[in-house]
């Protein structure tokens, strides 16, 4: 999807035409349509993508935020700056510039790449080349289960690899936090009981 794209369904979804949309927060129609026919970029000006995102009723520190920013600076052609911010990011750079152009990488490398995607920048917990982060996440909740059960029982445990982040009284409030804190990487959220539910949720099974 386009951030053009994106735009458009938003407006739409809201109910508005597009020169309603217009007239009610004071923006140039020509430019609000060139920018949802992607004829011409986004600014990635902050305030003014805040602006937008406020406008389209697009919640701050939610997964549609932070859709909204990156498909800007990518119609854009730029790095968004939270990444550019976080160095551990910022020096795989070149591997994946590497990959996308085809360019085979060393075994190394290749793992260093997979473990900042599946586990971010977070250096607390050694990353188990034999273990997938469903694999790490599951393994805690066993480990924590017991302690889990006698203060929280029927509740729901947001892990993200070897921590419990939080306890929550629904799903959707654990989910919702989940792509706060780690956007879209994995993560679980489990209900706290004896037997295991038929499902569990996992970030990167969503594609925001």
């Amino acid at each position: 999807m386009t951030f053009g794209e994106f735009f458009r369904q938003r407006r739409i979804a809201l109910g508005y035409t597009l020169r309603s949309f217009c007239k009610t927060f004071q923006l140039d129609p020509g430019n609000v349509s060139r920018l949802e026919r992607d004829i011409i970029p986004p600014s990635v000006d902050e305030e003014k993508l805040a602006g937008y995102a406020i406008a389209l009723q697009i919640k701050k520190e939610t997964p549609e935020w932070v859709t909204f920013f990156d498909l800007a600076h990518t119609a854009k052609g730029r790095i968004p700056k939270d990444l550019l911010d976080e160095k551990d990011y910022y020096k795989m750079f070149p591997f994946i510039y590497k990959t996308v152009r085809g360019e085979k990488l060393g075994k190394e490398k290749m793992v260093q790449l997979i473990n900042l995607v599946n586990f971010g920048n977070d250096t607390n917990i050694s990353y188990n080349k034999t273990m997938t982060p469903l694999q790490q996440e599951l393994k805690t909740f066993e480990n924590k289960k017991s302690e889990l059960l006698s203060r929280s029982k029927g509740k729901f445990v947001l892990i993200k690899k070897e921590k419990v982040i939080g306890i929550f009284e629904t799903e959707e409030d654990a989910i919702n936090q989940g792509y706060v804190k780690f956007k879209n990487t994995p993560f679980l959220v489990k209900q706290i009981l004896e037997t295991d539910p038929n499902y569990n949720f996992l970030s990167n099974l969503i594609n925001v």
